[in-house]
């Protein structure tokens, strides 16, 4: 009787055994798609396809993440076609019984494969076309490890955590070293073929410049250097991301930006700095940009297609003022507003307010003259080049916090950066 009490509880372990195995064997192969859709996205350079197979949505830190490393150059549209080729060149190395699945969760080391680009692109080359024959045509690859999470959400698995992506898709902020880069027509472009009209106008070329990438790079490695100490100190007063590189003029050499404290604690200078050549600079400086004190001071520095504006705001309960400074893509102010907000308080507390519109040497003019000059820029905005702050309902600004944001960095990052920009 014993024994075959033991033989039942043994028939029946066996069988959950098998019926486990098949689930897990079930939830591999379940995933396995799932990568495949995954590698696809990779290949397209498609955030929103990535973000459709992941629990994520916009509130979660994780999503803001992953978007953010899909972001390229906002002027790397002429580039576009050397990114499509390193990314088709992205494969994902694992085996699927590599895939531990535990209940509805599951995790996966991987290593992602692609094209080693960095040497290619430090190699001179007269156009893009060019520069994609020769990373067709390479057969180094390099390597990144990774590790993906899953969760099962519903009888569907799905992405739930993915680590160093931005290593793998870090070609996207690259500066190959192209000799004639030129801007690809697109529609609406007057260089766009219309229909039954086989030849389009000339492409736009970007100018000539007497320098290179790398130059420009070891420039901003020495201003960076020599700036250390007060940019680290407004990290830790702050704790915000406070340099940036990017391509904001259209020459295909990045600007650097970054926040010091200039020997002042706790105040902040915003510097945006474009390499001239033979180590010379031209920069835009926006002195006490934030600050510890009273509302902290707040500012959006964001690019349209022909200016580079900054809104800075400051002030107390009884007066705000917020002004928007717009330079030309060679760095020179060109037009100045400001929009004050008063605020009067009777004896029980309660507040009344009024505003007053200025533009340039504090003229003052009508609130749709204003609005008029502020919706103009925003409706143009292309890019947001850095920000501490997300700009409320009922602003003219409020639209940005729709426009890609560049990615900054803090120093140590940045440097880093920079310094495997020239290996």
């Amino acid at each position: 009787m014993f024994k075959k009490a033991v033989a039942a509880v043994l028939s029946i372990a066996l069988v959950a055994g098998i019926t486990g195995c098949d689930k897990d064997k079930k939830a591999r192969t379940q995933i396995a798609n799932l990568l495949g859709d995954y590698e696809d996205s990779l290949h397209a350079i498609d955030d929103e396809a990535l973000i459709d197979l992941t629990v994520w949505d916009e509130a979660d830190e994780e999503y803001g993440k992953v978007k953010s490393c899909f972001m390229t150059d906002l002027y790397a549209e002429y580039i576009w076609d050397v990114f499509e080729t390193i990314a088709e060149s992205i494969e994902l190395e694992y085996e699927t019984d590599d895939i531990a699945v535990n209940g509805n969760t599951a995790t996966l080391k991987l290593v992602y494969s692609e094209i080693d680009w960095k040497p290619v692109f430090k190699i001179t080359h007269d156009t893009s076309a060019d520069l994609v024959k020769d990373l067709k045509s390479c057969t180094d690859r390099k390597t990144v490890s990774g590790k993906l999470e899953f969760s099962l959400v519903g009888d569907t698995w799905k992405i739930s955590k993915i680590t160093n992506l931005d290593k793998v898709l870090e070609f996207l902020m690259g500066w190959p070293d192209i000799a004639n880069p030129e801007w690809p027509p697109v529609p609406g472009d007057p260089g766009f073929p219309e229909p039954g009209n086989p030849d389009p106008e000339p492409v736009q070329t970007i100018p000539h410049l007497d320098f290179t990438l790398e130059e420009a790079i070891s420039e901003y490695l020495i201003l960076l250097e020599g700036n250390a100490e007060g940019i680290k100190n407004i990290e830790d007063a702050f704790s915000f991301e406070t340099c940036g590189l990017y391509d904001i003029t259209g020459n295909g050499i990045p600007e650097l930006t970054f926040i010091t404290d200039n020997g002042t604690p706790f105040t902040g200078d915003l510097y945006i700095f474009t390499y001239q050549g033979d180590g010379g600079f031209n920069f835009i400086l926006l002195p006490t940009i934030i600050y510890q004190a009273g509302d902290g001071g707040s500012f959006i520095v964001f690019t349209t297609d022909n200016e580079i504006v900054v809104t800075y705001s400051s002030g107390g309960d009884t007066k705000y003022s917020t002004k928007t400074d717009v330079y030309s893509k060679d760095f020179m102010l060109i037009s100045h507003y400001e929009r004050i907000e008063y605020t009067d308080y009777d004896d029980d507390g309660h507040g009344t307010d009024w505003w007053e519109y200025y533009m340039d040497d504090n003229v003052m003019i009508s609130e749709s003259e204003y609005m008029s000059y502020i919706n103009d820029y925003v409706a143009r905005a292309e890019m947001v080049y850095t920000s501490n702050y997300d700009p409320f309902k009922g602003d003219p600004e409020y639209p940005l916090n729709d426009i890609p944001v560049a990615k900054l960095r803090y120093y140590y990052a940045m440097y880093n950066h920079m310094v495997e920009m020239q290996k």
